[in-house]
């Protein structure tokens, strides 16, 4: 239905027809126990239409005899379902903008109480898995870039396993039975290398475009020599791909179809612009070969620079009609991202919110200044938090842009963020 509340309905595997009995108001966020009788999923406050509580149901009865296992006060988080890759653990994520905490339920004895992995603590966000009889945890509670820790059980201590280094952001694991794949940013780029548990042996997969999004793909078998991971670019349809970790073999699985599209006419750089206060910020960008004119083009600057939420360079089949047309498309990857990590975050945050506006004014001056744009011909686009963005640089630099698309800006942020009904 409207506002993401799913309805949950059963069917047998070796029957046709689907059964009356269905869980309503749900999140959509389901995990079955290993009883195969069992099932958890996550109900929504019908006012907030947060994702508030954990309920276990038994197959074949109705949603009213459903019992509460999990209900969260603290209306900053939200609450989800995963299974661990070992399928022994129901694992509860309780996570709000920079703190979680997991609770876990016995997957073989769906019947006990959750136990807290670790009990929330401000500023703390750890992650967990487990596999082999051991807790493999992505947190950052050491520093403020993740690093990756292994335990023997939930109350053991955490041993490092991948100490967090400075400049090198852990996104994310993936546990086989003899490799572990790790996604790590490093310079606003990601990498996805592959370790092999037996001889520690590590291998990285190799991009081919200088700008990209890549991550970690649904690998739900940890029994293979198969790891499957997502790539797009600014000139690269998004595409699953599979790699043979042992051989390094690579497989284009899927691609996304766009109609009459040849990459070869197009070309994507990553340049470096150094802002006022001398930090180096990374604009990535985009333009059609034939029609690239030194100094000549129609320029069109993306931001969006909040939230830590990095915008990767990734392909938009609606944005050819521009680069069709002469434009130069770029994507300023300004301080309040997390493009650059973390770090990258804070420098762009409360005190330092500025940082977000003048990076952006200097990404544009300085691809003006590389000829990749034309001055009275410059053009800047933002959404959401990226339409605050848009509300400040057009006050601040108005000659700069001939127009400015604001989209769903978000500009009256004191009045919205003090009002509690919201």
């Amino acid at each position: 239905q409207g506002r993401n509340e799913f309805a949950v309905s059963f069917r047998k595997i070796d029957e046709s027809e689907w059964q009356e009995n269905v869980l309503t108001n749900t999140s959509g966020n389901i995990v079955w126990a290993n009883d195969n009788q069992t099932l958890f999923y996550v109900n929504k406050d019908k006012q907030t239409l947060l994702p508030y509580q954990v309920v276990r149901h038994q197959y074949g009865t109705q949603q009213t005899q459903d019992k509460l296992v999990y209900e969260e006060k603290d209306d900053t988080f939200y609450v989800s379902l995963a299974k661990s890759t070992s399928k022994d653990f129901i694992l509860i994520g309780i996570t709000s903008t920079e703190t979680s905490e997991y609770r876990l339920i016995d997957a073989n004895q769906p019947q006990n109480d959750a136990k807290i992995l670790k009990p929330r603590q401000v500023g703390v966000e750890y992650y967990p898995d487990h596999f082999n009889g051991k807790f493999y945890i992505r947190s950052n509670h050491q520093h403020p870039l993740f690093g990756l820790y292994i335990a023997d059980n939930i109350s053991a201590p955490w041993v490092s396993f991948i100490t967090p280094r400075d400049g090198v952001d852990l996104e994310g694991f993936a546990l086989f039975n003899n490799w572990l794949v790790v996604e790590e940013r490093q310079n606003g780029l990601v990498n996805i290398r592959q370790i092999s548990w037996l001889t520690h042996k590590e291998n990285q997969v190799s991009f081919d475009d200088p700008t990209y999004m890549a991550w970690i793909g649904n690998n739900p078998e940890p029994d293979t020599d198969t790891l499957r991971y997502g790539y797009s670019s600014m000139t690269t349809p998004s595409s699953v791909y599979e790699i043979n970790m042992l051989t390094q073999e690579k497989q284009l699985l899927k691609q996304e179809e766009v109609k009459d599209f040849n990459k070869q006419n197009y070309q994507s750089e990553r340049i470096w612009v150094t802002a006022q206060d001398g930090v180096k910020v990374p604009v990535s960008l985009v333009y059609r070969k034939d029609l690239f004119k030194h100094g000549q083009n129609p320029l069109l600057v993306y931001g969006y620079g909040a939230y830590g939420y990095g915008i990767d360079p990734s392909f938009s089949s609606s944005r050819l009609s521009l680069l069709d047309r002469g434009f130069v498309y770029a994507i300023a990857h300004i301080r309040g991202g997390g493009d650059l990590g973390k770090n990258w975050y804070i420098q762009g945050k409360k005190i330092h919110k500025m940082n977000t506006f003048t990076d952006f004014i200097d990404a544009t001056k300085g691809l003006l200044s590389e000829g990749y744009g034309k001055a009275g011909h410059v053009y800047a686009m933002g959404g959401s938090a990226g339409g605050l963005l848009m509300g400040a640089v057009v006050n601040m630099a108005p000659d700069l842009y001939e127009g400015v698309v604001s989209a769903v800006p978000f500009v009256d942020v004191v009045t919205t963020m003090l009002d509690p009904s919201i």
